[in-house]
């Protein structure tokens, strides 16, 4: 009789206040967001294919916000929707006097780096911002003499402070270079070389937009695989780098980006049909 009537008091309660009755259930814990730690990331997805064409398209990048993404192929630049293969040939003005190469993305979408050889050998890096419809020429940004095809990578977030980037001098060097006032950047500290971070070679590296995680192909143990470095922050050098590569097998991965709470990691894929893919965690 008492549990009854303490029953109907706490459905008068209800009733009172208009409240819905009380019920319990078990219910599903949301998943946790996607989150970069010192371990490397495990991508357990399929492949998710983004650009499947007969021209290779190479040094994918897209802004934080997917707007717009842009990769390179033989013969220049091209540009579109991220996550989409309607892409089409960007407009970069005035025209190059060289080859372009290692094409990268602001991660707010409104710039383009890219690197083309210097006529009397080197390579320089060169920055473009968006106008209208075109990539239109603002300045050069710094020299590198040793090497007439290095490959770059993305700057980091323009909020976080002066930018950095990091520049693969040939398979032995990776040097990162940090934004100074004029578009002047300079070299940051020494050069890493292939045993400052644990490994036999680097190649096609690349920062997240944050700055703290260092993705790359190259040689560890004997093997060539995807490799990831971590930091604190963007002040310390990048530690030993770890094996990275995704849950779907060993396959060679080029032009890794990896999104800066490691959601997701785009790649070349030389594969059945070679393209741009991603996949995530």
């Amino acid at each position: 009789m008492q549990v009854a009537l303490i029953a109907l008091l706490l459905a008068g309660c209800n009733q009172i206040y208009d409240l819905d009755q009380t019920r319990l259930r078990d219910g599903a814990a949301p998943d946790a967001p996607p989150m970069c730690t010192s371990a490397a990331p495990v991508f357990r997805g399929e492949p998710v294919p983004v650009i499947i064409a007969g021209e290779y398209a190479r040094s994918y990048s897209i802004s934080l916000d997917r707007r717009i993404a842009v990769a390179n192929v033989i013969g220049g630049i091209i540009e579109g929707p991220g996550d989409s293969a309607l892409m089409t040939r960007a407009i970069i003005e005035p025209s190059p006097p060289g080859l372009i190469g290692s094409p990268r993305l602001s991660p707010e979408g409104d710039e383009l780096f890219v690197r083309y050889a210097e006529p009397g050998g080197g390579a320089a890096v060169h920055r473009y911002a968006r106008e209208g419809n075109v990539w239109a020429y603002k300045a050069k940004l710094f020299f590198v003499m040793e090497s007439n095809q290095p490959d770059i990578s993305i700057p980091t977030r323009k909020e976080l402070g002066p930018r950095r980037l990091v520049v693969g001098v040939n398979t032995n060097e990776l040097r990162e270079y940090v934004e100074g006032p004029a578009d002047q950047w300079t070299q940051l500290g020494a050069p890493y070389s292939p045993s400052d971070l644990d490994v036999a070679t680097i190649i096609l590296p690349n920062i997240s937009s944050d700055g703290l995680r260092l993705v790359f192909q190259g040689q560890q143990a004997g093997s060539r695989t995807l490799l990831y470095a971590s930091r604190a922050n963007v002040t310390e050098r990048f530690g030993k780098a770890l094996a990275a590569n995704p849950f779907f097998g060993n396959p060679d991965l080029y032009d890794p980006y990896l999104l800066e709470d490691c959601s997701r990691l785009y790649f070349f894929a030389i594969s059945t049909p070679p393209g741009v893919y991603y996949v995530e965690p």
